[in-house]
């Protein structure tokens, strides 16, 4: 029974001691992909072999159960050691990266963790124990929850690598088909012998161990044998398949070895017919090829191949394989087509013409500058700078450069050339050949020419554009000028109402400065408390932001202390090439006119009283007078020197009826004429009663104002001519009719009195009449600058007429 402990134990120790020497053969074939993902590998499992020996040969549980243990560091580490070495060697040489490399450590560490502290919790194992088997002690475990996800997880990650492994094998060649699938067959052996090892810890220990020693024989066939690490066919092939150029591998004779599928491409032949052909023969259809592929040395050509009605360009460069004793066992062809190279070489060449008549044809001076000096200058950069083009190239270029800006210039030549970050655009001055100063604005960049990195510049000549910016700051500063001297508020609002210019007359006007003005709403500025003033001023702020200018208006407004102030605003929109940008609003402080209107006003009420008052008095006096005359009227014993007197009377009453007019009117300069012959005509009708109630007297008045110079000549003239007619003209008669009539010819006033009467006599001259009132009425004709017509055959009519203004 010893015995057989002893060789079951030798076996564990025999695989152990396999697995570095598998490593160490490994070690020596760095630093080709999956070397060191591989020996991890082989070093887990001879760590874990030798535990799991060691476990086997111990007879006290302590011993067993401390060994069984250390099995489980490289236990958890050697998933994903194989999947490291899979992704290497069968995924073009892909590398498990960090953050997958730290999720993948998450699990294998919480393991090592809950193995070392199993006896606290028992999720490893809930019970340990040894057994007889008949042949030796054999340590005795019941698994806990943890095992068996562990378990699930370490068969996971090599299943992910076996699939990985799987996937590569089914996409190679079948000549390179052998190493993938015998490392399949090697990973699958103590996988499956493991999970017999968890089902029947007897017979399965003893499998495990078999199977432990098959993987290590495969292994090594595969890495003597098949050339594991050396080749790494898989790989290879996998980065040859994808690969846009073709590749065509020659043996010692000229052989057709291997080809991708883009070499099968462009050569129009499938691998199958071309390997292991000679190279005349597989290349029968490009006998230019063929003379290149004699050559034992390294070449590169490029060959024109027709293909059909087309020809292809390809770049074919040839590399002899040597081996590890440096004799050429073949060489490598790859074949790069470069026809649509080629073709975009034309093309460049026809844009490069194209591009150089746009150059030569330039609106700007356009030059290339390397090592300091004009290596190409166009047409356009002659004609400003007043240099031809061939005195210019290859000569320094701070030969054009204006001594002051000189040094700038150079300095931001020195800066970009070194590869520094410098302004592209910038303005300067060059000297014309005449040596006067010429302002131009640069726009440099490096370019490649001629193969050399070089200064590309273009030159604008700016002398009209510096002269209008010129004009322009003339005008700004004078509209600054403006704007400050001003004594009124100037204010300019964006189209959201908000202060963007503040001037001093705004600034003394409201006491905001223009710091606490700029950006603020203007009818929250300046409005004030009051809703009645906020709503009035946001309306006027609401129609011109709509459009619509704001004629001077009278407003109220409010200082920064809160005081009002009297202003008269206005608005206007600003519009920019037809857009609405924002608004300029003047206020100016009326508060001075405002207090001298009052003031005026005031004198104005004072004057009309005084006025009205001498209007009264004037009236009074005249109706005194009027009085007069009338008690004279009756103490005269002689009839005619009563009728003088009584006819005097009516003159002084028609002048006070003139002020009494004026007394009542609201304009005490003019008076209502129609409603003064009214009332004169109603008078005179009352004074010649007794004579005259069968008279009708008509008035036909125009709507005129009267000022005081004409109303009394009028009122006088009609007085006398009416009183006449009524005296004289219905002598004999119970009847009649008088009609006085004013009118308005444009600048002429027509005075009109007729009756219906006995008439004037032919023999009486009016114009030259001893009758004093005919003379009176001459007279007052003559003041107002008129003429007097008389009509006399059916009854009497007397038209004057004078100018409505008076000398």
């Amino acid at each position: 029974m010893a015995l057989q402990s002893l060789l079951y134990t030798g076996l564990w120790m025999l695989a152990a001691a396999l697995f570095p020497i598998l490593a160490l053969f490994v070690w020596r074939r760095r630093p080709a992909p999956g070397v060191r993902s591989f020996v991890l590998l082989m070093l887990c499992l001879g760590w874990w072999a030798m535990a799991e020996g060691i476990t086997a040969a111990s007879a006290d549980l302590g011993t067993a159960l401390f060994w069984a243990k250390s099995q489980y560091l490289p236990l958890v580490i050697a998933p994903v050691a194989w999947l490291a070495f899979v992704l290497r060697y069968a995924r073009d040489g892909r590398r498990l990266t960090r953050r997958e490399s730290a999720l993948l450590a998450i699990e294998p560490a919480i393991t090592v963790l809950l193995v070392w502290t199993n006896e606290a919790h028992g999720l490893m194992w809930s019970h340990t124990g040894l057994a007889w088997t008949g042949t030796f002690w054999r340590l005795r475990l019941t698994y806990g929850t943890w095992f068996w996800v562990n378990l699930a997880y370490s068969y996971a990650v090599v299943a992910l690598g076996a699939a990985l492994l799987m996937q590569a094998w089914l996409r190679t060649r079948h000549e390179h088909r052998g190493q993938a699938a015998y490392i399949l067959i090697a990973a699958l052996l103590p996988c499956t012998a493991g999970i017999a090892y968890v089902v029947w810890p007897g017979l399965g220990s003893a499998a495990l161990v078999v199977a432990l020693l098959q993987f290590e024989g495969i292994v090594a066939w595969v890495l003597i044998c098949l050339g594991l690490f050396e080749l790494r066919p898989v790989a290879d092939y996998a980065v040859m398949a994808q690969m846009e150029d073709g590749v065509v591998v020659l043996d010692a004779e000229k052989r057709v070895v291997d080809l991708n599928p883009a070499a099968q491409k462009l050569l129009g032949s499938r691998a199958t017919t071309m390997i292991g052909r000679p190279a005349a023969e597989a290349f029968s259809a490009f006998p230019e090829l063929i003379r290149h592929c004699q050559s034992e040395a390294e070449w590169q050509d490029e060959l024109v191949l027709q293909r059909g009605n087309t020809e292809q360009h390809f770049d074919i460069r040839c590399s002899p394989l040597l081996s590890d004793f440096g004799q050429t066992v073949g060489c490598l062809l790859v074949i790069h087509d470069i026809t649509a190279l080629k073709r975009a070489d034309e093309a460049l060449s026809e844009s490069e013409e194209k591009y150089r008549n746009v150059v030569e044809r330039a609106n700007d001076g356009i030059a290339v500058i390397r090592d300091g000096l004009v290596q190409y200058a166009n047409p356009r950069l002659a004609e400003i700078t007043g240099y031809g083009v061939e005195e210019m190239v290859g000569t320094p270029y701070t030969t054009y450069i204006w001594p002051e800006k000189l040094d700038q210039v150079a300095e931001r030549y020195r800066r970009r050339m070194a590869g520094e970050d410098v302004p592209a655009i910038y303005e300067t001055t060059i000297r014309h050949k005449n040596g006067t100063p010429l302002a131009v604005e640069f726009n440099a960049g490096l370019v490649m020419y001629e193969g050399q990195s070089a200064d590309l510049v273009l030159v604008r000549d700016i002398t009209e554009r510096k002269r209008l910016e010129a004009e322009i700051e003339q005008r700004r500063q004078y509209l600054e000028r403006v704007l400050a001297s001003a004594p009124d508020a100037i204010v300019t609002l964006d189209n959201q109402q908000r202060v963007v210019e503040w001037n001093p007359g705004a600034q003394k006007l409201f006491g905001y400065s223009v710091e606490e003005a700029r950006g603020q709403n203007i009818d929250d500025l300046v409005a004030g408390s009051s809703a009645k003033t906020y709503e009035e001023a946001t309306a006027l702020t609401r129609q011109v932001l709509a459009g619509q200018p704001v004629p001077p208006t009278e407003a109220i407004r409010y200082r920064k202390d809160g005081t009002p102030v009297d202003v008269m605003v206005a608005g206007s929109p600003i519009l920019i090439g037809g857009e609405f940008t924002g608004v300029v609003a003047v206020y100016t402080d009326i508060t001075e006119r405002k207090q001298a209107e009052e003031q005026l006003q005031a004198s104005l009420r004072e004057k009309e009283m005084l006025v009205k008052e001498v209007h009264h008095r004037v009236k009074n006096n005249l109706q005194v007078i009027s009085s007069l005359l009338y008690l004279q009227s009756l103490k005269a014993e002689e009839r005619g020197a009563s009728g003088i007197l009584q006819d005097s009377r009516n003159q002084v009453r028609s002048m006070a009826l003139v002020h009494e007019k004026l007394y009542g009117s609201q304009d005490l300069s003019r008076i209502d004429f129609g409603e003064y012959l009214s009332s004169l005509t109603t008078s005179l009708l009352q004074l010649h009663g007794a004579a005259s109630g069968a008279i009708d007297v008509q008035v036909d008045v125009d709507d005129v104002q009267l000022s005081v110079d004409l109303a009394i000549p009028c009122g006088l003239i009609i007085n006398e001519l009416v009183s006449n007619s009524l005296k004289h003209a219905f002598t004999g008669r119970d009847t009649g009719e008088i009609v006085v009539g004013f009118y308005a010819h444009g600048d002429t006033f027509v005075l009109s009195v007729s009756d219906n009467g006995v008439g004037v006599a032919d023999e009486v001259d009016v114009h030259e009449t001893e009758s004093l009132g005919l003379q009176l009425v001459n007279t007052l004709v003559e003041q107002l600058d008129g003429t007097m017509d008389v009509e006399g055959y059916t009854g009497t009519r007397f038209t004057i007429t004078f100018p409505a203004r008076q000398r």
